[in-house]
Order: structure tokens, then sequence, then C-alpha cells
């Protein structure tokens, strides 16, 4: 028993931590400011790591199948992980979509400064210069 509580305690915080840096890069993604993104990204990664370990351990043994309220209550936690995740994931494809549309019109602005480029535009080039005034 005293093995399933360090279990227990073990996938607590492997989950409370993977919550947390869900949170976080959440709400990154919902303010826009992307500047820690990869960072949160590489946590979160680590810390998925780190709960997936956990869940195997717990995978792994055979006297948890009697602990059904602990099996409920993880249930329950993995849900709102994936809840959680697909918040993420409509986050992601809101700030791809846009990155994207910033990105088009910068196009759109680089294309028309080019317009108003003296070799491009319909301006002769300047032949020669005057040092009189």
């Amino acid at each position: 028993m005293d093995n399933f509580h360090e279990l227990d305690l073990e996938l607590d915080s492997a989950c409370t931590d993977f919550e947390s840096l869900q949170l976080k890069q959440l709400e990154t993604l919902k303010s826009g400011d992307l500047s820690d993104l990869m960072f949160l990204h590489e946590d979160r990664e680590r810390a998925f790591l780190r709960l997936k370990a956990c869940l195997e351990k717990v995978a792994a043994d055979p006297g948890i199948s009697g602990e059904m309220n602990f099996l409920k209550e993880l249930q329950k936690r993995i849900e709102l992980q994936l809840k959680v995740g697909k918040a993420l994931d409509e986050a992601a494809g809101d700030c791809r979509n846009t990155v994207a549309g910033k990105l088009g019109d910068l196009r759109k602005g680089k294309a028309a400064l080019k317009g108003y480029s003296v070799r491009r535009g319909k301006a002769p080039d300047a032949r020669f210069m005057s040092n009189r005034g």
C-alpha cells in the first residue's frame, strides 16, 4: 500500500505540473504574446513525458485495479486535460490564422512599396546631378 501512496503522489504531481503548463500555454496563445511560447512548449513536452511515465507505472501495477476511487479520479483529470488540449488546438489554429493574415498584409505592403520605387515605376532616372542652386 505504501508503494501505491508514492505512485499516487508522483502521479498527482505530474498531473498538476502538466495541467499548469497547459493553462499557461493556453493563456499565452490567447493573449497573442508568443515570445515565451517555445519555452512553454518544451516545458509542457517534458511534463507530458513525466506524466506518461507515471501512467505507464499505473498501468503496470496489478494492485491498482482494486482502487476504483483512484481510477475514477484519474479518469476525470485526464478528461479535463483532453478538454484543455482541444482548447489549446483551437487557440493555436486561431493564432496561426492571425499570423498568416498578418503575413499576407505584409506581402501586400511590400508589393505596394515596390510599386513606388523609382526603378520599377514610371519615373525616369536622374541623368546628372547639378551643384547649382
